[in-house]
């Protein structure tokens, strides 16, 4: 996940397309990243593939004890059949957020262009942030959830699932599944200085 820096057009009135973003920078305004969640860790770390597994083993388990001997031939087979069509269903459904998902970074704002059916682009002005919180996994990827100093005007369901869980009275919206979370962090806190010191 590399950190570009991107020129603004000569043209101020021309909307500038900006990895999936149709954003018009300000007159002096820089793109510094941008990015996607890495599929590869939003499955590993997929709460609804773990839900469905743990819902696949409870059925199995309560069918062990309820029949005496187990599951047998046939309800083992329909359940292998649950489980690879539940299973498929999440990690497509995984891969269709984190396709249609865009992170971006500027001197100015972070930007997230999220949502399937109906995408939109939630802009976060950086002095409009308290801060951020950022979780790290031992692979080096992690999420980011940015801490806004007052209510954003987006709902917790409109963020879902770029949000971080159980905020939702004051939804915190977060760069989830970054392969490369550090990075990115270390650029974020060093522009959010930046921006309040000028």
């Amino acid at each position: 996940m590399a950190v570009t820096d991107r020129a603004r057009p000569s043209d101020p009135a021309a909307a500038t397309l900006v990895d999936g973003f149709d954003l018009l920078l300000r007159p002096g305004e820089s793109v510094l990243w941008t990015g996607s969640p890495d599929l590869r860790t939003w499955v590993r770390r997929s709460w609804s593939l773990k839900a469905l597994w743990v819902w696949i083993g409870a059925i199995l388990l309560i069918s062990a004890f309820a029949g005496g001997a187990g599951a047998s031939g046939p309800q083992l087979a329909w359940m292998g059949v649950v489980a690879l069509i539940g299973t498929a269903s999440v990690v497509l459904t995984d891969l269709w957020i984190c396709r249609t998902t865009r992170y971006m970074l500027t001197d100015r704002r972070v930007a997230m262009r999220i949502g399937l059916a109906l995408p939109g682009t939630v802009n976060i002005p950086l002095d409009a942030l308290d801060g951020a919180a950022v979780r790290r996994f031992r692979d080096g990827s992690g999420d980011i959830a940015l801490k806004p100093e007052g209510p954003l005007g987006v709902g917790y369901f409109v963020l879902w699932p770029h949000t971080r869980p159980w905020r939702v009275n004051r939804p915190e919206p977060t760069l989830r599944a970054l392969a490369h979370v550090d990075e990115v962090s270390e650029l974020l806190r060093d522009t959010i200085d930046h921006d309040r010191h000028q």
